[in-house]
């Protein structure tokens, strides 16, 4: 069994550049050029349909004033000869019509008769029927009375009112009006109408694609111009008076526009069908304009995207070749573009960038050399600390020896502090560590300066674990030994405090390095603050980071909401107070609140 290879398919965007800018290119020009010419098409197309309509309703309208007109005219007659002729109708003796008056006035009656249609060629014959006797016509036709109990005759006769009597399949019209003398019938005049004449203002030529319609409540359908009407017709035209005067309908499977009136002093009204296919008769010809304007702007659009995308990239091609050199190795090569736009922008970077890369290259090559030269340097020193310890142990035990015990304790303290701060790597260390760099800090202070300097700690038990930047504190202890109790003769004390407290409803440590020595005045605080130290003070300090530099290390690290204050009074204390976030390992800073 074979299997078949089935191929999907997959429309792929254009890679380059330039396909790119030529299809969206493209896609722009047809997509506006197509959108307005179907704006103007439908537009044109409305507008034409719209004439058209115009120029239908016109006629329709004409045929419907003709028809009233008509109509108007055959009431008159009717009511001239029931205004005229009733009293001499009522003169008649059924029982005397063979006298010789009886013939004379019927005689006369109908000499009348045919006065009134010879004026009016539509009106065939003119009939008055009295309710007893024989009926006298225009014509001298003898109407029986059988033929008096059929159709239109029949319903004209037994109707109560005047107007229109017909029968559309005979084509026959009657217009019945009473006789009434004294308040009384005395006969009924009927106006026979020749159907053809009645109706022709609905058969001239223009309207001959359109489907009309005369229609009225009592007897139905009077004119028919293109389909036989049913009965589905005559309850959909109830509907469509009913829905508006026009608008659109579906009519036989079709869609209509429709135009509905009431005929001047009748009963009846005008139905006018007009074909959809024939309101865009006219518009066929708009059509294939319109579609080969389209066309002609889409080739346009092709050949103007190809030639604006190829002008476009050909200095991005020449960008491109330029980098590829690069990429093989030619660093030595530039872009030379004389152009002003975004690409002769990205020229001009391109080069500022290679000639960057020049540079780094030569200062990595620099770096290299001087890292192998440190590399040599940290292997030549490795065995400097060791060389610094077995010195101090040696002092150490030659004045243990000697019975020095000051020497000794000095040289522990300084051995101790020494392989602490170059053994501890780490940026942060506990307190309890921060402590002990300061407590063999003060043990070599005392043997230096003879004195017995007391320091005291008061820190919460919680406190000791709690992590602080490395040699934080040692710097203001320092400043608070030289410059505060240095040259107080006795009773020296450096006091350290450490607790718990709230700043902005987060929880800190605020910590005081508190001194009973020499106090500062304010402008000396503002010098300690802005860093500015005497040349007097340098030959006294172990070594000097002033307490500015604390303040800006701990903004350094925590942030702006972080640092220190300073209070003093001149012969009598100095407080260094500063307060950090308290944060334990992987935990951010604890909101007093939580």
């Amino acid at each position: 069994m074979k299997c078949k290879r089935k191929h999907n398919f997959v429309l792929k965007f254009p890679v380059s550049i330039r396909g790119k800018m030529t299809v969206l290119s493209l896609i722009i020009a047809i997509s506006t050029t197509v959108g307005s010419l179907l704006i103007s098409y439908y537009t044109e197309n409305n507008q034409i349909r719209n004439i058209t309509r115009n120029y239908m309703m016109q006629y329709i309208s004409f045929s419907d004033d003709s028809f009233s007109e008509m109509y108007e005219e055959v009431q008159e007659a009717a009511l001239t000869v029931s205004a005229y002729e009733g009293t001499e109708v009522a003169k008649l003796d059924a029982g005397d019509e063979a006298s010789y008056m009886a013939y004379q006035q019927r005689k006369r009656i109908r000499n009348y008769l045919k006065g009134i249609i010879s004026q009016r060629n539509y009106i065939e014959n003119v009939i008055v029927i009295p309710p007893k006797g024989s009926a006298i016509d225009a014509k001298g036709e003898v109407l029986s009375r059988n033929e008096m109990k059929q159709g239109a005759i029949a319903r004209a006769l037994n109707a109560d009112r005047a107007g229109l009597f017909y029968d559309l399949e005979l084509q026959t019209v009657y217009y019945s009006c009473p006789v009434i003398v004294s308040s009384k019938q005395v006969a009924t005049c009927l106006l026979k109408i020749d159907y053809t004449k009645f109706v022709s203002a609905y058969t001239i030529e223009p309207l001959k694609q359109m489907h009309i319609y005369v229609w009225g409540e009592d007897e139905g359908f009077l004119f028919s111009g293109v389909n036989d009407a049913t009965e589905e017709h005559n309850t959909q035209l109830k509907n469509i008076i009913q829905s508006g005067t026009q608008g659109i309908t579906e009519w036989d499977g079709k869609q209509m526009f429709y135009v509905y009136d009431n005929i001047d002093g009748s009963s009846l009204y005008s139905l006018t069908l007009i074909p959809e296919d024939v309101i865009s008769s006219n518009t066929g010809g708009l059509r294939s304009r319109f579609l080969i304007i389209a066309i002609v702007a889409s080739c346009a659009a092709i050949v103007f995207s190809i030639i604006f995308s190829d002008r476009l990239c050909n200095n991005l091609k020449k960008l491109t070749d330029t980098m590829q050199l690069v990429q093989k190795g030619n660093l030595e090569v530039r872009s030379h573009l004389d152009s002003k736009d975004e690409i002769g922008q990205l020229s001009n970077n391109f080069n500022d960038m290679m000639d960057r890369i020049i540079d780094l290259i030569q200062e990595v090559k620099i770096n290299e050399k001087l890292k192998r030269e440190a590399e040599q340097n940290v292997l030549a020193t490795q065995i400097e600390p060791h060389f610094l310890y077995n010195t101090i142990d040696s002092i150490q035990y030659l004045a243990r020896t000697r019975g020095e015990e000051e020497i000794a304790e000095a040289a522990n303290s300084l051995s101790e502090l020494l392989r602490s701060v170059l053994s501890n790597h780490d940026e942060f260390i506990t307190l309890w560590e921060e402590r002990e760099y300061i407590e063999n800090y003060m043990a070599i202070e005392r043997f230096k300066y003879r004195q017995e300097f007391e320091l005291e700690w008061d820190v919460a038990d919680t406190l000791w674990e709690w992590k602080l930047p490395k040699l934080l504190l040692q710097p203001i202890v320092e400043n608070a030994l030289i410059h505060g109790i240095y040259n107080k003769p006795e009773n020296g004390l450096i006091a350290v405090k450490a607790s718990l407290g709230k700043k902005e409803n987060v929880l800190v440590v605020d910590i005081q390095i508190i001194d009973n020595g020499e106090g500062m005045s304010q402008s000396k605080i503002d010098q300690v603050l802005n860093d500015i130290v005497s040349q007097n003070d340098n030959s006294k300090r172990f070594r000097h980071v002033g307490i500015r530099n604390v303040f800006d290390r701990i903004k350094l690290i925590y942030g702006p909401n972080y640092g220190g204050t300073i209070q003093s009074s001149e012969g009598s204390f100095t407080c260094v107070e500063i307060w950090l976030p308290y944060i334990r390992d992987n935990d951010e800073s604890v909101s007093i609140n939580s």
